[in-house]
């Protein structure tokens, strides 16, 4: 079976190359334009592999609509035979009506042919890449020859082939072969209600992984932003984002892994609601190893703009960090194991307006990882946002919320109340 593309990323896979003539002893091509020439003149004999690669060159030069798609796959080569008019050439079993072969180019003597429409749009095209396993998937490609769909021929009959194609996106397949079923394969889906906070630790929208978090939160930014305008939430209603207090790892704080803290504080207005929402964060394995605490912001430097749009702002709590820091003796981490301080303020958000906490400040870990410290392995990559040096007029503001929409992180090491 054929269910296991490459991913189709144009940069790294090879070059499918057009033809309208078949290469001396090139009997994918040969074979791809017999498929068509069998159908209209009915099974042909030639007295040498010569003769039947001539014969098709012949047919190929009495039909200049048609031509041949190939791609050198793993010690074979692919071929398809294509028209003028967007379609490919596939062979069918007569009885079964099934698609004779994974592959295309391929004949068979219980089986007819038929010419498929790719369905295609303007600027788009048909070419081939060859799978990992040893097949070869017919692919549509935009105009800037980036796959966008291919087709699936695992199962195809005459009566759905024009149902069989995968949508591909920045070169994954829409759809993966779990070993039983086709399932979907885009961008997870989040649980996500912002009509209430979260109640406990455990009210999560779904789960983010580590190892991917920066684009499982970029996912979620967007879906959270899209949740709140579905809502109708009001910007001009929500709470501000201010960074101050600067702190430099040194002295008492000189075991924690980052140069420095910063001070983040999400001002909300009087008796207005905060929008949060909380996903579990996994280990590679799918652990639970702590919680993100996303909260929706106004994108501004001041409250009440009528004009000012929405964003999130993610705040990692990492349980194991916590723990390891703890046990350096550093104090400034007053979250213990069980995170039940952040429980705590997410009670609280529950309650009538005037019970609301203003004020949520979050002690996050700034600038580089000290050299030779491997405590946070994890978050050693570009994912965690680092806070510039603070302007009085708040600019850094705007720029740590374009981070945050690129699924960007702050990891947080204390949780103060104000």
């Amino acid at each position: 079976m054929a269910v296991k593309p490459p991913v189709m990323d144009p940069a790294i896979l090879p070059t499918a190359e057009e033809s309208k003539h078949v290469e001396h002893d090139d009997g994918s091509a040969a074979s791809a334009v017999y498929s068509l020439v069998r159908d209209e003149q009915g099974p042909q004999y030639y007295a040498s592999n010569q003769e039947f690669i001539d014969k098709m060159n012949v047919f190929l030069g009495k039909n200049p609509d048609l031509k041949l798609i190939q791609v050198q796959g793993e010690e074979i080569v692919f071929s398809m035979l294509v028209n003028d008019e967007g379609q490919v050439y596939l062979v069918f079993d007569k009885d079964s009506g099934a698609l004779v072969s994974a592959d295309p180019g391929r004949w068979d003597k219980n089986g007819y042919g038929e010419w498929i429409d790719a369905g295609l749009k303007d600027g788009e095209s048909l070419s081939l890449v060859p799978g990992e396993d040893g097949h070869g998937y017919i692919v549509k490609l935009d105009a800037q020859d980036e796959v966008i769909a291919y087709l699936n021929t695992h199962e195809a009959t005459t009566d759905n082939i024009n149902e069989q194609w995968i949508d591909v996106v920045d070169g994954m397949p829409m759809k993966v072969w779990d070993g039983s079923k086709w399932v979907e394969n885009g961008p997870v889906q989040y649980d996500i209600d912002l009509s209430h906070s979260p109640e406990s630790i455990d009210d999560v929208a779904g789960k983010v992984n580590v190892e991917t978090l920066q684009e499982d939160l970029k996912n979620l930014n967007q879906q959270i932003l899209a949740a709140a305008e579905k809502q109708g939430i009001d910007p001009a209603t929500l709470p501000l984002v201010q960074a101050s207090l600067r702190v430099q790892s040194v002295d008492l704080r000189s075991k924690l892994p980052t140069q420095e803290t910063v001070l983040v504080e999400i001002i909300s207005q009087p008796n207005m609601d905060r929008q949060w929402v909380l996903t579990r964060l996994v280990d590679k394995n799918g652990e639970p190893m702590g919680v993100v605490a996303s909260l929706l912001v106004v994108k501004d430097k001041k409250w009440g703009t009528e004009s000012s749009e929405m964003a999130v702002i993610n705040i990692v709590f990492d349980k194991q960090l916590l723990s390891k820091i703890d046990a350096t003796g550093v104090t400034i981490s007053r979250e213990d194991s069980d995170l039940t301080k952040l429980a705590d303020v997410l009670l609280r958000e529950a309650g009538a307006p005037q019970e609301k906490i203003n004020s949520v400040r979050f002690r996050v870990l700034n600038g580089p990882i000290k050299e030779g410290d491997s405590m946070m392995d994890n978050y050693d990559n570009e994912g965690r946002m680092n806070i510039p040096t603070h302007q009085q007029d708040w600019s850094d503001t705007l720029e740590i919320l374009s981070l945050a929409a690129e699924g960007e992180y702050l990891i947080a090491v204390d949780l103060l109340l104000k």
